[in-house]
């Protein structure tokens, strides 16, 4: 009886592998229409209302960059991974984020990840 229910386990397993090994891989990828979405997070924390505007500007400027980093990768078509990477290395190497780093003080005094 232990023979058996093993025996058709392993056909089940078996044809479970086969028919995994005849699906395109492609059903499952994203289709490439040269179009696609980039997120950017530079970091928690809040910019304060009262920044002057040349330093609001700078964030601003910065997270265009980093849009443009993601966005330059995908667009010659490199990976996504890749464009993560880049955008990420870029986040922590900015003094202006906190991306890499840890975490911040919450309303409350104490650090949250």
């Amino acid at each position: 009886m232990r023979a058996a229910v093993i025996k058709g386990s392993l056909i089940f397993s078996l044809a479970i592998l086969f028919l995994f090994s005849i699906i395109n891989t492609n059903t499952f990828a994203q289709e490439r229409t040269g179009k696609y979405t980039i997120v950017i997070h530079g970091g928690a924390g809040t910019i304060s209302k009262n920044l002057p505007d040349s330093v609001k500007q700078a964030y601003t400027d910065a997270l265009e960059h980093a849009l443009a980093i993601g966005k330059d990768i995908l667009a010659q078509g490199g990976k996504s991974i890749d464009a993560v990477e880049a955008v990420i290395q870029y986040f922590e190497t900015d003094p202006k984020f906190n991306a890499g780093i840890g975490a911040v003080f919450t309303s409350e005094g104490k650090h949250e990840l």
